[in-house]
């Protein structure tokens, strides 16, 4: 369950009000990737974690999606991301989705250039959610999903986060 991501991604770093970001070409500049990464549900899975790993990103859950346990759509300048899913027992899963490649020394704007990623996850299993992430934001409505826990570690990051009522 990889996702597919760009070849002309290879790196970041901070510098004045913009990302230092090396593009393997200067035909790659300002190329945008997209793509969506699925992970099937299949209805026995009573409990998932969910970690993500990243930087210099716009993170989104919102609305869930009945057909998909995981579901995300990456619009990127920077480059892709991956999933991977371990099947724990029957009734459990973690899926570690994060991002892969990196870019060639160029001035990457955090507003103007896109490195966003859209993420629904299914509403019937227990979730556990652990963010990892460096620069970036994170807007999660987690209102229509059953959270066990959350777990944010971020560095410069702008974060919004609603919750719904408690799990047990």
């Amino acid at each position: 369950y990889i996702g597919i991501s760009s070849n002309n991604v290879r790196g970041w770093g901070f510098k004045g009000n913009d990302w230092d970001v090396t593009y393997r070409s200067d035909n790659d500049r300002g190329r945008t990737v997209k793509n969506t990464i699925t992970h099937e549900y299949n209805g026995q899975v009573k409990t998932a974690k969910l970690n993500i790993r990243g930087g210099a990103v716009e993170y989104d859950i919102d609305s869930p999606d009945d057909n998909q346990l995981f579901w995300s759509e990456i619009e990127s300048v920077i480059g892709g991301h991956e999933l991977n899913a371990n099947q724990v027992n029957d009734s459990s899963i973690s899926l570690s989705f994060m991002m892969k490649e990196r870019l060639e020394k160029k001035n990457w704007n955090f507003n103007n250039d896109k490195n966003e990623v859209k993420i629904r996850l299914h509403p019937d299993p227990i979730w556990t959610i652990d963010i990892d992430m460096g620069a970036g934001t994170a807007d999660f409505d987690l209102r229509e999903y059953k959270i066990s826990r959350l777990e944010m570690n971020c560095g410069a990051a702008a974060v919004e986060v609603k919750l719904g009522s408690p799990v047990g």
